[in-house]
This record gives structure tokens, sequence and C-alpha cells, in this order.
């Protein structure tokens, strides 16, 4: 079975614009979390929780200072 995500979802997210080694990563967690719970391979659910997990590495929190 496939994962319902790719590399270019993620790019399309935002996750792994500026560090291209996130995808790998991500795509590596998501592939466990839908390892775990197959029901869990769903595009939208995928990419929200990746997002969740990945998108401070882009930076983002640096506007809390």
């Amino acid at each position: 079975s496939q994962l319902a995500i790719n590399g270019n979802d993620l790019l399309d997210a935002g996750i792994g614009v500026k560090d291209r080694r996130i995808i790998g990563k991500a795509l590596n967690q998501a592939y466990q979390w839908v390892l775990m719970n197959p029901e869990d391979n769903d595009r939208q659910l995928l990419l929200s929780r990746l997002k969740a997990v990945f998108m401070e590495h882009n930076g983002k929190q640096k506007n809390n200072n």
C-alpha cells in the first residue's frame, strides 16, 4: 500500500521548503503513523499532523522574541 502523500504534497503544504532534508523525515514519520494505524492514511490528516510537527523547523517561532 502506498502513502497518501508524497514530497510534492509536503512542499505544497509549506513543509521542507527551506530545508529539503525535512521532507524525508516527514515522509518517514507519516509512514510510521500509517504502519501503526492504516486507517490514518489520509492526505489531509497526514498533512495537518505533519504541519504540527515540522512547521516550527521553518523558523516560524522566531516571531516570539
